[in-house]
């Protein structure tokens, strides 16, 4: 959800080695993801960011990119997950929430790096929602310490499947993928996606 294309208006922020290919785990070489990548609305590559808020319109672009992505070809419409970081975290869980009331079964699960109701929703609502639903919808919130109270109120949302994760050494949306973070937060998406789709 949040925009990562690697031309040059994506730079590095610092002098330090940023998102180098070291730093992501191996897959398995029998498993593959399609994925694609959605920018909301207002919203542009670092360092610029959402420069206007819109909640309404980030949950449109977000149900429609979910909504979208079961068109294209190739895709398998009952194996489809939202992962985001910042305002593309809550978009994740709340365009999930949002498509399996169009249509049950239309999102597997959302991966969320530093939610904070971004969207105008709260949280922990959404992710009781998810919860809500027969069966119920998986949902995992990474945050660094400092952020973690976002994740830590969903813990009593009574979604069985919601899994809160505090990153040490991390810091906000994609910064939480750092080499020095712990735990690993692209080795916990890998195996949120592993449990979502086995096999």
């Amino acid at each position: 959800w949040q925009s990562g294309s690697f031309d040059n208006r994506f730079r590095n922020p610092g002098p330090d080695p940023w998102w180098d290919p070291s730093w992501f785990p191996k897959i398995d070489g029998d498993v593959s993801y399609g994925v694609l990548i959605v920018s909301l609305r207002g919203c542009t590559p670092f360092p610029d960011g959402c420069v206007e808020i819109d909640e309404p319109g980030w949950l449109a672009d977000a149900t429609a990119a979910l909504q979208f992505a079961a068109t294209l070809d190739g895709v398998d419409r009952s194996r489809i997950a939202a992962v985001g970081s910042s305002i593309g975290a809550d978009a994740a869980a709340d365009a999930c929430a949002a498509v399996n009331v169009l249509r049950l079964g239309s999102c597997d699960g959302a991966f969320s790096l530093s939610p904070g109701d971004y969207l105008g929703l709260p949280y922990p609502e959404v992710i009781a929602e998810m919860g809500a639903t027969p069966p119920p919808v998986p949902a995992w919130c990474l945050a660094a310490d400092y952020e973690f109270e976002v994740c830590s109120a969903a813990e009593a949302s009574g979604n069985l499947l919601f899994r809160a994760i505090e990153v040490t050494e991390g810091a906000h949306g994609n910064m939480l993928i750092t080499p020095d973070a712990d735990p690993v937060a692209l080795q916990l998406l890998l195996d949120f996606l592993a449990q979502l789709f086995p096999g």
